[in-house]
């Protein structure tokens, strides 16, 4: 499973675990400002509670890709003639796209006094991301954005120390986008990634 620990800097996360060419499973991890005291807060005594993020986590099964939508990013994918997958991430851009939104439900003040509650010894800019990693089936064979945009970066990580040698070949293609820079221009911002088993 691909995990975020909470001291990063930021946990905002959509991952997507491809089982071949179409289906796969999706978790998702979202920030939101809780309006009510959590079962810990109600329980706990001696103590004058100060901040407060909920972080929702989600997950299921896919059995198609192409018809997988959070909000309003939408993807497609599938197999080439020669064998290959790929997969396109659609993230629309501008004060339309409804995405940020939802990834993060708090405002910048309440992210700003959340952050402690994360990593109390950091300076977190929490909630400023979004990162989308998808665990490939095969060999990544080429990754990028269009347009290119300040702040959009994508990564690859090798499945190191992966107990199951039959996954070696996998592989974990990240995008991470700033939200202020999804707020601004407009069309979308599409991400390309395919690989070959």
């Amino acid at each position: 499973m691909l995990v975020v620990g909470c001291d990063e800097p930021d946990v905002v996360a959509i991952r997507i675990l491809m089982a071949d060419h179409s289906r796969g499973t999706i978790v998702t991890h979202c920030l939101q400002a809780p309006s009510e005291q959590g079962p810990v807060e109600l329980a706990t005594s001696g103590v004058v509670w100060q901040n407060r993020i909920n972080l929702v986590c989600a997950s299921g099964e896919f059995e198609n890709i192409a018809r997988l939508k959070v909000q309003d990013i939408s993807f497609t994918g599938g197999q080439a003639p020669d064998n290959s997958g790929y997969i396109q991430v659609h993230l629309p851009r501008g004060v339309a796209a409804r995405w940020p939104k939802i990834v993060v439900d708090a405002t910048s003040d309440q992210l700003e006094q959340a952050a402690d509650t994360f990593a109390p010894s950091r300076n977190l800019n929490l909630g400023s991301t979004l990162t989308i990693l998808v665990q490939l089936p095969g060999h990544l064979v080429a990754q990028g954005t269009k347009p290119e945009l300040r702040g959009v970066k994508t990564s690859v990580d090798d499945l190191e120390g992966e107990p199951d040698k039959t996954k070696a070949v996998d592989r974990v293609v990240m995008l991470t986008v700033p939200l202020a820079t999804a707020q601004k221009g407009e069309g979308s911002l599409v991400w390309h990634v395919m690989w070959q088993k």
